[in-house]
C-alpha cells in the first residue's frame, strides 16, 4: 500500500455531500501541524513522525510524492495509506447507504484504518514537548471531520 496524499482524497471527500471533509481538514491544526514547528524542529527526525504523514514510511510514498505533499497530519495519518481504499467500488457511498457494515469491512480489507483514540495517543503524549493532555469528549468535532455519509463508526472509535 502506498500514500497517495490528501488531495486526492480531497477529490471524493469534498463539498456538501460529504460534509465539507476536506475543506474542513484544511483548515484545522492537523492540516497546519508542520508548518508550527519551528525551523529548528523541522530538522528533529523525532518531531517528523507526528508532524507529517507517513515519514517512517518514506518507502510507501505514491511514486512522484515529495516530503512538501506530506507535511501536516494528513487523512493517511489516521487512517493509512490509501491507495487500496481510495478505489470506486471501495469508497461507494451508494453501497455505503445500502449496507454500511459490509461496506465498512470492505473498507478495512483493502487496509482502511478506522482510528482509535490509542491511534490518536501515539502522537497526543508526553514525549512532545508542546502536549497537552488529551480532552477528548467529541474528538472527530474537533479535528473537525464529521462522519461521512452512510458510514458508521463502532465502540472506541472518536
Amino acid at each position: 500500500m502506498k500514500y497517495v496524499g490528501a488531495e486526492r482524497c480531497g477529490v471524493c471527500h469534498s463539498g456538501r455531500e460529504q460534509k465539507y471533509i476536506y475543506e474542513r481538514w484544511s483548515l484545522s491544526p492537523h492540516a497546519q501541524a508542520y508548518s508550527d514547528l519551528s525551523w529548528e524542529e523541522r530538522r528533529l527526525v523525532k518531531c517528523l513522525g507526528c508532524h507529517t504523514t507517513g515519514y517512517w514510511e518514506r518507502d510507501k510514498w505514491f511514486r512522484g510524492l515529495t516530503m512538501a505533499e506530506l507535511q501536516g497530519v494528513q487523512c493517511e495519518a489516521c487512517h493509512g495509506p490509501g491507495s487500496r481504499y481510495r478505489k470506486p467500488d471501495v469508497m461507494n457511498l451508494k453501497f455505503t447507504e445500502e449496507n454500511p457494515l459490509k461496506q465498512r469491512n470492505k473498507k478495512i480489507a483493502s487496509g482502511l484504518k478506522y482510528p482509535t483514540l490509542d491511534d490518536c495517543k501515539k502522537c497526543h503524549n508526553e514525549k512532545c514537548p508542546k502536549y497537552k493532555p488529551l480532552v477528548i469528549e467529541k474528538p472527530l468535532i474537533d479535528i473537525a471531520h464529521p462522519q461521512p455519509r452512510g458510514d458508521i463508526f463502532l465502540e472506541n472509535e472518536p
